[in-house]
């Protein structure tokens, strides 16, 4: 190879240099025909490398503007779904409060607006940022009030709500004196076929009758009440008993103790007042026989079928089937003996399911339920319930849901649950329950339940002496509230209570012994005449999500 010529080789590019000229790069030509010099060159580099950092900075600025605006967006979807939950609660309230102020306004006579959980025949309610229906149903004394509310509308509901509670009516409560110069420990019965037409029956040793009392009001009003004497010769009153069991307004049928002439009598009155009646013998007994008459008992399936129980002169109870109105056919089906001071209870659901509820003496004390398999109790199944001698009430709303008062050391109050024999827990009812509403013993004691859940006891208190009306709450009486009528009715035996089918209150009679008074209370919104306020039963709120 000579010197004039220098072949620079690699792998891939052969260049040739003439001998003598200088050296330069690919990047130095570049240089030297653009005219730059290598410090523009670099200068030019740091600008771009400036760009690149920069739109670095701006892609690291919108990836956080983007998410910033992600986690918003999701924070407002989540408030408005919270807000949205808070605002279909809220209209579901006040639906359930607008049905409470509306039953005030009509008289519990509601007229609703809109199907409960659905917006098929009804006309729904435009509230806020939703609609509402609202049904409002019946139960005894109480209503039920079912509240749907919609966000935004039943045709769109994205929220729904279902709030239901039951109300029931503050009851006022009237005392009025039936009979202000009643005897000692005079004994007295009611039934109300209507709130405002009550009827009652009580023994007046003084004036040495039986007196039939008709009221023209819910109060009871002397201006509006009308008395009758159903017998005149009952001198001794400790032992003068009656009830009354009314199948209409018209048609009551009285029974009680005449111990003027040593008999039962059974009464069937002809008219409201019962001027008009008719009054048949029963049965008799010996007067110089020890024979206290603790009570007599009778109901009415029918006004040609009544059921009679009381206690004979030997002691022992007697169950009577009536064969028509009068009673002056009857039929004695079914006897026992409970050796002394028989207390019965009688609850009849049809002419062959009656109830009984009896206790005596026998055996150091005993009550027995039982359970009537034919229209004369002549087949019949007899239950154990406590070894008392107690004075009690019976109520049956329906034939396998008995329930019974009685004293054991305290007040008791019995759920039969379930049961049409009521076996206790320990023959194999689990339902069946035993709770004290009073610590105290009761003395006059009664029990009238409109509803299942809705028990009504009213008597006096042995250990205050206030006569008392307990609300049970539930089946059993567990739950309770309890309301003093009169602060002193000391050694007062005798409690009656009545409260109308579909009625919103009770007519109570007591007699008041203090005072020697046969005492008649209205307990119901009738008695004043705006009514009582209609409140939620506590315990009844429930609120469905959907």
């Amino acid at each position: 190879m000579n010197n004039s010529t220098t072949i620079l080789k690699n792998k891939h590019l052969k260049f040739k240099f003439k001998s003598g000229l200088p050296f330069r790069s690919p990047s130095a030509s570049l240089r030297a025909k653009e005219g730059l010099s290598s410090e523009a060159l670099h200068s030019r580099a740091k600008e771009g490398q400036v760009l690149v950092y920069a739109l670095l900075f701006m892609a690291v600025i919108m990836i956080m503007i983007i998410s910033t605006y992600s986690l918003l967006g999701s924070f407002l979807s989540f408030g408005s779904r919270g807000i949205g939950a808070e605002q279909v609660t809220n209209l579901a309230d006040a639906g359930a409060d607008y049905a409470v102020w509306q039953l005030g306004q009509t008289s519990g006579a509601y007229p609703g607006t809109g199907n409960s959980g659905s917006c098929v025949g009804g006309t729904p309610i435009n509230l806020g940022a939703g609609q509402i229906t609202i049904n409002v149903q019946a139960s005894g004394s109480n209503k039920k009030i079912t509240s749907t509310s919609y966000i935004p509308s039943c045709a769109n509901q994205k929220i729904k709500r279902v709030v239901k509670v039951e109300v029931t009516q503050a009851q006022t409560t009237v005392l009025t004196d039936i009979d202000d110069n009643a005897p000692t420990d005079a004994h007295v019965a009611i039934a109300c076929p209507t709130i405002d037409n009550c009827k009652i029956v009580y023994s007046d040793d003084d004036a040495n009758t039986i007196t039939f009392v008709d009221c023209g009001d819910s109060a009871c009003t002397l201006a509006n009440r009308t008395h009758v004497d159903i017998d005149t010769t009952t001198p001794t009153n400790a032992e003068a008993v009656v009830d009354i069991y009314c199948v209409a307004s018209a048609d009551c049928k009285v029974v009680y103790a005449d111990t003027g002439n040593t008999d039962y009598k059974f009464v069937d009155c002809d008219s409201e007042n019962c001027s008009s009646r008719t009054t048949t013998p029963l049965v008799s007994w010996n007067s110089t026989a020890y024979s206290p008459k603790t009570n007599i008992s009778i109901d009415c399936p029918a006004s040609d079928d009544c059921k009679v129980s009381l206690s004979n002169d030997n002691d022992e109870f007697e169950f009577y089937d009536c064969n028509d109105a009068t009673c002056s056919s009857r039929i004695l089906g079914y006897t026992d003996n409970f050796d002394r001071s028989v207390y019965s209870s009688i609850y009849c659901l049809t002419s062959a399911d009656c109830k009984l509820l009896l206790s005596g003496n026998n055996d150091g004390g005993r009550l027995n339920f039982i359970n009537c398999d034919d229209s004369r109790c002549s087949s019949r199944t007899s239950t154990f319930i406590d070894d008392r001698q107690t004075s009690n009430s019976l109520y049956c709303p329906t034939s396998d849901d008995c329930k019974f008062v009685y004293n054991q050391n305290s007040f008791l109050f019995v759920n039969c649950g379930a049961d049409p024999t009521c076996r206790p827990t320990s023959l194999s009812n689990p339902l069946f329950t035993r709770n004290s509403i009073d610590s105290d013993t009761a003395l006059g004691k009664s029990l009238f339940c409109p509803s299942p859940d809705d028990c009504k006891v009213f008597y006096v208190d042995g250990g205050d002496n206030g006569a008392k009306l307990i609300n049970c709450n539930n089946i059993s009486c567990s739950s309770s509230t309890s309301e003093t009528i009169d602060t002193d009715a000391t050694g007062s035996l005798r409690t009656d209570i009545s409260c109308p089918s579909g009625g919103s209150g009770c007519g109570l009679v007591y007699f008041d012994r203090p005072d020697n008074d046969v005492t008649f209370v209205c307990y119901q919104s009738t008695c004043s005449s705006s009514g009582g306020a209609w409140q939620i039963r506590r315990g009844t709120y429930k609120i469905t999500v959907n």
